[in-house]
């Protein structure tokens, strides 16, 4: 992982991984072939984030902006506004 930070903000990271622990290798894969391109660079769809959030938020729960993603996406989820990502996973 690498991290560019100003006055101790985060700028930019590049986090290169070759196994994610929360994801088994089928889902991984199935996860790689969901990504979005964005502003290029590719992101996880909003359901494989979710599940990598949960992740990490179990791993360290002082990381809280974690969990407030996680929050933000149930209650998208719960109005309707993450149906296809949501059922892509499911």
């Amino acid at each position: 992982r690498i991290r560019f930070e100003l006055c101790n903000f985060l700028c930019y990271q590049i986090d290169i991984s070759c196994k994610i622990p929360c994801f088994s290798n089928t889902e991984l894969i199935e996860a790689l072939k969901r990504r979005k391109e964005c502003a290029g660079y590719y992101k996880f769809d909003e359901i494989d984030e979710v599940v990598l959030r949960e992740y990490e938020y179990r791993k360290d729960p002082s990381k809280a902006h974690h969990l407030e993603y996680i929050q933000k996406y149930e209650q998208k989820r719960l109005t309707g506004e993450s149906k296809k990502s949501y059922a892509a996973k499911e």
